[in-house]
């Protein structure tokens, strides 16, 4: 897990634990950028984009943002291409969030199944 956590007017980006789950063969995703106070009207509120450091085959993610309340909100993203950033806006987000991320990565028609936060 990744946390994102605002320090002051600057962020810091805090490796928590690990830092996603790859399921089969290492297919590898990043954080591309994040956002804090951009929806919701809420300062609070937290978005994510990622990004596939694949190189030649298609995968398929699972992210998940926590919530204040330890809930997660979690979004699936499927066939991304290699070196693509997804999704293409903040779409994926909650509107009170913790900064913490989980995901997992595998590869498109893989048939793994992902894991859950």
């Amino acid at each position: 897990m990744i946390s994102l956590k605002p320090a002051g007017l600057l962020f810091t980006l805090a490796l928590v634990t690990q830092t996603g789950i790859a399921l089969s063969a290492e297919p590898r995703i990043k954080i591309h950028d994040h956002q804090w106070g951009g929806s919701c009207s809420n300062q609070k509120s937290f978005a994510v984009r990622m990004k596939s450091w694949e190189f030649s085959k298609k995968i398929d993610a699972k992210v998940c943002l926590e919530r204040l309340n330890g809930s997660w909100s979690c979004y699936v993203a499927t066939r991304i291409d290699p070196s693509e950033i997804f999704p293409s806006t903040f779409g994926w987000q909650v509107c009170e969030g913790t900064g913490n991320i989980k995901w997992w990565a595998r590869y498109t028609g893989s048939g793994d199944k992902f894991g859950k936060p």
